[in-house]
This record gives structure tokens, C-alpha cells and sequence, in this order.
């Protein structure tokens, strides 16, 4: 079967409803006769048959029926319609049936990944729970899992709809066996159990902090690997618990959970959350220690399953293990009654408590639950117990038996000692501290104002991206500490040292991209600068500097061109010595500037000339040139001449390779580079070969936790989307975000920028309208004011997320705010007119006919229609826009 084929299922299930509708119509009397004749095959006739037998038993009750029973109906004709090895679901070949449930049936598959085959786990949604809310929900569950990224849980590797729209989930497949399974046939002891049951919680614990629960926790979806790694699997189930989607979804899904785990709020059909995965987990740690679940279940009718869990209480784990010499043996204990005593006291209690039946009464978190399951395995005491100051002690002792009996032996010894240690301690300290002020004074008073310069360059230029090799350096807690020192010694400085410190910290704080203390530091600077009797050329192009970068900082890319090209006149235009850093900065700020203020062609006369000058000088180093070659191509490639810069970093690349000595710094940003100019021609697998080099390299040299990774990761992400690899994008974007809260803050453009493009995901791949709405919000909560341009992009799209939702009103405003920013910043432009098209079909679908019509200007249907029509950020306008067109006819 090809991927564009409908698969056999298809042709039986529409036959089965067919049948279906047309029996009813049919006296009953005289129903089977008719349906044998027109089924054809006793597996079509029972299916239709047990469907009859729904419809009739729903007529005559007032509750729907249960959302299994039709799943049941059809069963043995789904049976018949199984795949084949070999048959092909999109992009992967089936090798065999791995298990089926009531969502639906999971293949072994396999495809093939720059080369590389990929075998997978493959979900398919067959046709008894193909209806529109369950699909809706489906995706909405691809949506969440698509952000699951941990060692523990079995990664989303792609999601997909067959041309019939039924969902498919292509899962990371684990070869391992059930958590309960694998501790047996190794004998595993309790303590290396509860250790695997920590790692288990551990990645529940980490799909809770991203906002997702699982809710299935059991056994056969908590897998343990060859290499003994605990795998969370299956999240059929999964929901979020940000509260989308929650009302009725308990009682929609209540027949698709494991009654063995069910906690007592899924089988009422009650909301669910925290504390369902935590009795879920309970379940499996009383079948972990005690070789059996908490309830058994064999041969009881439903209404007797839903007593015993909803008010039953589960018996002490002990208590089941004590007549269970065999789950006892597996433990390498020698009968029940060992494990029994094993098990009482801090394990039956934690035990007890994830299975209460108020979900406020478990364990308020999973992390809470790791935790006291560590404590045990340490002998330390569990919270639950902590008030107990015996118990204390006990577990005191048990952790530390030797150090316990030395303590005793030794304290008076120590008790007699601490007094003069302490004395001593105290006198150290005072003498220590007098050596450091001694010395730190004399400091101050030898070092003059070319000392004083020099530190604050050697200290903070080492936060450069170039200079630093990748060191992560507390730059703002230096440059905080410089400033107050500015300020505190401010009157006893002579202008000129004041105002070159100054310049100094203005461009570091520009650098490190503080622009707020860049311009405030270059006023100082200006101010003290206008106190200076007679200025050397290099002061007065070190201020040339300052301002240019304030300049740039506000926006003002035209008076930064000009500031920067005064400082550049002042050091003989670069063809005298000087001082190359501050002739290299200032060069640098030039051609930045005339990217800003739209001068493309001076931008790459102002690059061009700076790397022949360079190039020329020895006090250079080759890095800094690499640079300025990059920033050129940039521009180059900005202008839309992608092959020419596509050919400048090729040819930057090899050199950098020849070299004895290659800087990785330099090296990642061209691959980085190389990698857009490709991708930027169309050309995507060169692109992700030399990004995933680019990310491979730094993670290798410098690790994953620092800011350029996250870039990285982040550019990978986009570039994974464009190849159709969402959900790989979704975990890269997830992981970049992470990263980039961390080491770029929790409120930078960076993090911003993330957002928008995660809420571009979920809005036109995923159709998880309420997660992109969530996802633009934020981006716009991180994007500054006066960032406009930014802030009207996200707008505008959080405007037709709104719109998707049936919001009109809302969506109104966000677009006509979107629309006024960008026409005051770019007057009659093509992102004006696609704002204007997303109106004018707001308007159409408000019945406002004579308003959409007279927002269909020319020029904006002109621009939709030019839209790439295979680009799936454009597809929803190109849709919208031909939907008016056979209205309006246009």
C-alpha cells in the first residue's frame, strides 16, 4: 500500500455504516435475512449486527453508550483488515504487529534517514474510533507529545494523518520488556527495584513539568531496555494540564484506560490530574514489591470493579506479599512472610498513600513520591514519617552505623576541641581579611589609568563570542561591580579616565547586548569626554564608538553610520597604525548600521574594505577577520544573492579546515551560515548536514547548557520544519527553550522568538489552536515595546489563531492593531495587505459581505495569490483568499 492509497479498513468501514443506516430503515422481523444477503461475508453481517444491537439498546436508555461498544462491534471485521509486512504508511514499511488496544493497533516500522534505517514504534487509529472529536483530540495529543524530550520517555518521532485523516503516531521504538517482567527474570532485589521505579518517576515527573499527564501508568508502558534504561511508553491517553480541552474529556476517554491502574477519578469519569499518575504509579510500585496490583479483578461484573476501586481501600502491600514465597524468591527473599517484613513500615506506608481515594490526599507531586523512595533507599526518614524524632534517630543510625559508633566514642574529644578551633578559625579570618585589604588597597593606589583601562578590557572582552572560546563568563555581575566602582570613585578621576572607562563599559554592555547601560554609559562618557581640555585622536575615536553604538542601540541606524565613519576618519581611515581593536570595532558598527538603515551596498563596500585592511595587519588574528567574512556574507546573502554567499563561506569553510589549528568559534558560525545560504536556495539536505555539524561541533567543544547552543538548536528546530520533521522540531525547540531560559533569560528576544515560531507549529501542523494561542501570547509578553515590528508579526498571527478558535471579536482587535504598526513602520507593504486579507475574511465570515469586499483591494488579492502555495505558514490564506473569490466572484 502507498502512502496516497486508502488503506483496506477504509472500504470495509464505509460499507459497515452503509449497511448500518440502510438495516435500520429495514423491519426488524425481516432485518438478518436482508443483511446476510446484502453483507456478502459472515464478518461484515456480525459487524453490523452487534451495531444494531448498540443503536437498539440506546434507544432504550437515556445515557449514551459506551464509547468501547461500538470499537467492540466491528472488531472482527478491523481484525480481518490487518496490515501486511511490507505495506507502506507514508514514509515507513511495516515489519509486524507489535500489540493492539482500544486507540488503536502499534506496528514495528522502519524508514530510511540520510541513510540510516530508523526503526520505529507505529501507531494507526482504526476506524471504530474514527469520529471528528476523537481526530480533534488525537492531534491535540501529538501536539503534546511533540514537546516530550527526556532519556526516559520514548521520543515522538513523526505524526501524520492516512488520506482517510485517521491518525498516525511514529513513536521511538524500544526493545525492552515490562518493568514488572524484567525485575523477575533478573531476581532483581528491592532496593534495585524501587531504584528503577525512582528513574520511572523521574520522567513522569519531567512530562508533569511540561504540562502533561499520562494516565496510563502501567507496567506494559513503562519499559526497561537492553542497557537496563527505564522507557516510558504510550501516551494513548495523554492530557494536557493546562486545562485545554478538560471539560468531558474524563468521560470521553474513560473507556480507553487499564481497570488494573484506573484510578478511582478516571473510572467515575471525573477530571483528572497530578494525583492520577501518582495512584497510577502506586499501582505499579504495589506490583513492583509485592508481585501483585492492589486489586484483582477476575470474573467480577463492571458495577462490582467500579465499587472496589471508587471505595474499596487497598489492603497493606505487606499483606499481599506475605503468602507470596514466589514473588519472595524473585526478591532474593527466602519466603512472604521475609518480604512481608521487608515491606512493612516505610513501604507500605509510601505504597498506602498513592492509592487514597481523594486525589488530594496522594502525594501532591510525583517529585514528592521520588523522593521518599529515595529516602527509603538512603535511610533517610520519608516525609511522612519525619515528625517522628525516634524514627529519626533510627534511620540516623542505619545510614550511618560506623560513624554513628565513632561519634560516640570521639565527642567528648570534639566537644572539648570546638572552642579553640572555633577561637583559631575566628583570628584566621581576621588576619585574612586585614591581607586582602592591605592588598587591595595598594592596588589602588599603584595602578594609574592605563592599568585601570587594560583590566576592564582583558576582563570583559573575554565575554566576546570570539575572544571567549565558548567560556560562559558572569560578565553582568563584572560589569555591575565596575560601574558602582565608577560611580563611587567618579571625583577623584580626571575626565579623560572617566570618560575612557566609560566608553569602555558602553561597548562591553553593547556587546553583551545590555543596550539600555550601552547608552547610558556612553552619555557618561560624552559628558566627561566634553570636560576634557585637549583630546587625543584616540579618545575622541573611542567616543566616536560609544556614540555610534548608542546610535544603534535607539534605532538611529543613519546617525550610527555617521559616528562610526567620524571614529574611522579620526584613526587615518585604517591605513595607519593605531589601535586595530578600536579600528575593528568601529568598522564592525559601520557596516551593522548600514544593514540597519537598509543600505545593503555600503554594508558590503564597509565589510569588503574591512577585511582587505585586516587582512593586511598582523596585529589581527584570523578569528576576527573570519568574522568580519561571515557578517559580509550575511549581508550578500540578506540582499538575495543566496549563491553568492553560499560561495563565500564554501570557500571560508575549506580554509578553516586547512588550518593546523582550526578555531571552533569561527568554524561553527560558517557552517551555520553556509547552512542558511542552502537552505535559503532550497537546497535542504546540504543545509542539514552542515547545521547538524555546526550543532555537533559546539556540543562538543563546549557542551549543550550555554547560549549559542540554544541558537542552534533553534535554528535545527526551523529547519526541521521545513523538512517536514515536526516533531523532531518540537523537541529541539522545547530543548532550545529550556537552554535558552536559562542562559539567555527568562524575558530575551531569543526566548521570544521560540515561542513564536512553537506557536507556528501548533497552529498550522499541529491544529492546536489553544497551544498556539498560549505560545503567541507569550511571545508577545517577551517581546519589548518598542520592538514593533516584532510585536504587529505577533500579533497578527495570534489574530488568525483567534479567528481559527471562532473568536471574532478578539481576533479583530489583535489584527487591526497588527495592521496600523506595520502601516506606520512600512507604509502600503505586502505584510500590511496579507494583515488586510486575514480582515477581509474576518469580515466575510461575520456575513460583513460589503466590508470584505472593500478590504479586497487589487493589490491584497494580488498578494495572497502570489503566496507558495506548498508553504504551510501561507496554505490557510491561499484557502481563505479562494474561498472569497468563489463567493465574490473574483
Amino acid at each position: 500500500m502507498t502512502a496516497t492509497q486508502v488503506p483496506p479498513d477504509a472500504g470495509r468501514w464505509r460499507k459497515v455504516r452503509q449497511l448500518f443506516d440502510d438495516a435500520l430503515a429495514v423491519e426488524p422481523e425481516s432485518r438478518d435475512a436482508w443483511l446476510r444477503r446484502a453483507a456478502g461475508d459472515d464478518a461484515t453481517f456480525e459487524a453490523v449486527r452487534r451495531l444494531i444491537r448498540v443503536h437498539d439498546e440506546f434507544a432504550q436508555t437515556t445515557s449514551a453508550p459506551h464509547a468501547g461498544a461500538a470499537a467492540r462491534a466491528i472488531d472482527a471485521m478491523l481484525r480481518d483488515g490487518d496490515l501486511d509486512a511490507g505495506a507502506q504508511i507514508a514514509e515507513f514499511r511495516l515489519e509486524r504487529l507489535l500489540g493492539e488496544g482500544g486507540m488503536g493497533r502499534v506496528y514495528l516500522a522502519q524508514r530510511q534517514v540520510a541513510g540510516v534505517v530508523q526503526r520505529v514504534a507505529l501507531k494507526i487509529v482504526p476506524f471504530a474510533v474514527h469520529e471528528r472529536r476523537t481526530i480533534e483530540r488525537l492531534r491535540h495529543e501529538r501536539a503534546i507529545l511533540a514537546t516530550l524530550d527526556h532519556p526516559g520517555i520514548a521520543r515522538l518521532i513523526d505524526a501524520g494523518e492516512l488520506p482517510d485523516e485517521r491518525p498516525y503516531f511514529a513513536m521511538e521504538y524500544v526493545d525492552g520488556v515490562a518493568i514488572t517482567r524484567y525485575c523477575d527474570e533478573r531476581t532483581l532485589d528491592l532496593c534495585a527495584r524501587l531504584t528503577l521505579f525512582a528513574d520511572v518517576c523521574e520522567a513522569v515527573a519531567y512530562a508533569h513539568r511540561r504540562l502533561v499527564l499520562h494516565r496510563d501508568l502501567k507496567p506494559g508502558n513503562i519499559l526497561v531496555d537492553r542497557d537496563g534504561r527505564v522507557r516510558l511508553v504510550d501516551f494513548g491517553i495523554a492530557k494536557s494540564l493546562d486545562g485545554v480541552a478538560a471539560n468531558g474529556e474524563a468521560t470521553v476517554d474513560g473507556g480507553f484506560f487499564s481497570i488494573g491502574s484506573a484510578a478511582p477519578e478516571q473510572v467515575l469519569g471525573l477530571p483528572t490530574s497530578v494525583a492520577t499518575d501518582v495512584y497510577g504509579l502506586g499501582c505499579v510500585l504495589h506490583e513492583l514489591l509485592a508481585g501483585a496490583l492492589p486489586f484483582r479483578f477476575a470474573n467480577f461484573a463492571r458495577e462490582a470493579i467500579v465499587d472496589t476501586i471508587v471505595h474499596r481501600p487497598a489492603g497493606p502491600a505487606s499483606e499481599s506479599a506475605r503468602a507470596n514465597d514466589t514473588a519472595a524468591r524473585q526478591r532474593q527473599l527466602p519466603d512472604g512472610n521475609a518480604l512481608a517484613a521487608a515491606l512493612s513500615g516505610d513501604l507500605d506506608a509510601i505504597v498506602a498513600k498513592t492509592l487514597r481515594k481523594e486525589p488530594n490526599d496522594r502525594y501532591r507531586s510525583v517529585d514528592d513520591l521520588a523522593a521518599d523512595v529515595r529516602n527509603v533507599l538512603a535511610f533517610r526518614p520519608i516525609a511522612l514519617r519525619a515528625s517522628e524524632w525516634r524514627y529519626r534517630f533510627v534511620c540516623f543510625v542505619r545510614r550511618h552505623r560506623i560513624t554513628a559508633l565513632v561519634a560516640a566514642l570521639l565527642g567528648a574529644a570534639v566537644l572539648a576541641t570546638t572552642a579553640l578551633s572555633i577561637a583559631q578559625h575566628r583570628t584566621a579570618r581576621v588576619e585574612r581579611d586585614r591581607a586582602i585589604e592591605a592588598l587591595a588597597t595598594a592596588q589602588l593606589q599603584r595602578d594609574h589609568a592605563r592599568r585601570v583601562t587594560s583590566f576592564l578590557v582583558d576582563a570583559f572582552e573575554a565575554a566576546d563570542p570570539v575572544k571567549a572560546r565558548g567560556r560562559e563568563l558572569r560578565a553582568d555581575e563584572l560589569l555591575a561591580s565596575a560601574v558602582t566602582s565608577l560611580e563611587q570613585n567618579s571625583a577623584r578621576q580626571d575626565p579623560a579616565l572617566r570618560a575612557t572607562i566609560s566608553q569602555t563599559l558602553a561597548h562591553l554592555f553593547f556587546a553583551l547586548d545590555r543596550l539600555p547601560e550601552s547608552v547610558q554609559q556612553a552619555q557618561i562618557a560624552r559628558a566627561a569626554f566634553a570636560q576634557t581640555a585637549e583630546p587625543s585622536a584616540e579618545l575622541r575615536a573611542r567616543q566616536s564608538l560609544a556614540d555610534a553604538e548608542a546610535a544603534f542601540a535607539q534605532n538611529r541606524y543613519r546617525d550610527a553610520v555617521a559616528a562610526s565613519a567620524e571614529g574611522i576618519a579620526r584613526l587615518g581611515g585604517g591605513t595607519q597604525a593605531g589601535d586595530g581593536d578600536l579600528l575593528y570595532d568601529l568598522f564592525s558598527i559601520r557596516g551593522r548600521a548600514n544593514v540597519g538603515a537598509g543600505e545593503t551596498k555600503d554594508a558590503e563596500q564597509a565589510f569588503e574594505t574591512a577585511v582587505a585592511i585586516f587582512s593586511g595587519r598582523a596585529d589581527t588574528p584570523v578569528a576576527r577577520i573570519d568574522l568580519l567574512r561571515q557578517r559580509h556574507a550575511a549581508v550578500v546573502s540578506d540582499s538575495g544573492a543566496f549563491a553568492q554567499a553560499r560561495d563565500l563561506m564554501r570557500t571560508l569553510l575549506d580554509e578553516q579546515r586547512a588550518r593546523p589549528n582550526p578555531d571552533p568559534v569561527t568554524r561553527i558560525e560558517t557552517l551555520r551560515q553556509l547552512a542558511k545560504a542552502y537552505e535559503r536556495l532550497g537546497d535542504l539536505d546540504p543545509a542539514q548536514r552542515h547545521l547538524a555539524e555546526a550543532l555537533s561541533l559546539h556540543v562538543a567543544t563546549y557542551g549543550e547548557d550555554n547560549a549559542t547552543t540554544a541558537s542552534l538548536m533553534g535554528d535545527t528546530a526551523s529547519l526541521y520544519t521545513r523538512l517536514g520533521r515536526h516533531a523532531e522540531a518540537m523537541h529541539l525547540r522545547a530543548k532550545a527553550l529550556d537552554v535558552g531560559r536559562r542562559r539567555i533569560g527568562e524575558d530575551s528576544p531569543f526566548v521570544g522568538t521560540q515561542y513564536e515560531r512553537m506557536g507556528a507549529e501548533y497552529r498550522h501542523y499541529w491544529h492546536a489552536f489553544d497551544q498556539a494561542e498560549r505560545a503567541y501570547r507569550t511571545a508577545l509578553t517577551l517581546t519589548p515595546v518598542d520592538a514593533r515590528a516584532n510585536r504587529a508579526t505577533y500579533q497578527q498571527a495570534l489574530g488568525e489563531v483567534l479567528m481559527a478558535s471562532g473568536r471574532p471579536l478578539e481576533a479583530e482587535s489583535m489584527l487591526l492593531d497588527a495592521e496600523s504598526t506595520l502601516a506606520g513602520l512600512f507604509g502600503d507593504s505586502l505584510r500590511v495587505r496579507a494583515v488586510a486579507a486575514s480582515l477581509a475574511y474576518l469580515s466575510y465570515r461575520k456575513y460583513a459581505f460589503d466590508e470584505a469586499r472593500e478590504r479586497l483591494t487589487p493589490e491584497v488579492i494580488a498578494t495572497v495569490r502570489a503566496f507558495e502555495k506548498d508553504d504551510p505558514y501561507q496554505r490557510d490564506q491561499i484557502a481563505q483568499m479562494d474561498e472569497m473569490a468563489a463567493f465574490f466572484g473574483f
